[in-house]
């Protein structure tokens, strides 16, 4: 007769490399639990006398597990028929829905503005950034 061990229908590497997978696979589920959804996004654009123009966004985000915030990224540089042009972007504020200022780190990125919004109390919530 054989000892118990040898008569599982895995080599014993096997098991041990199952199991291996199946505790990582455990231990990273959480990390599929995290989700952002944008709900809702409004744009206000104002074309001033001058001809600049005054643009409100606002962003309704809804935060499903552990988060800090979001990213905002804006294109700035345009090559259009081989006309090229920059926008001339003014950060004004940037705001949660009770007009409480949010921090915020600007980044530039080839031809794009990347903002970071941090977003406090975003776990499991909805929150309003303009």
């Amino acid at each position: 007769m054989f000892p118990l061990a040898e008569r599982t229908c895995l080599p014993r590497r096997w098991r041990l490399y199952l199991t291996l997978a199946c505790a990582a696979l455990l231990c990273a589920a959480p990390l599929f639990a995290r989700t952002l959804t944008i709900q809702d996004f409004k744009a206000a654009i104002a074309v001033l006398p001058d001809g600049t123009t005054d643009v409100t966004e606002t962003i309704t985000a809804h935060f499903s597990g552990q988060w800090n915030g979001i990213y905002r990224t804006i294109p700035v540089e345009y090559d259009y028929h081989g006309l090229n042009y920059t926008l001339d972007l003014d950060l004004v504020s940037i705001t949660d829905d009770s007009g409480a200022s949010l921090k915020y780190e600007t980044q530039r990125q080839n031809h794009y503005l990347k903002l970071k919004i941090y977003v406090p109390g975003a776990d499991d919530a909805t929150r309003v950034i303009e």
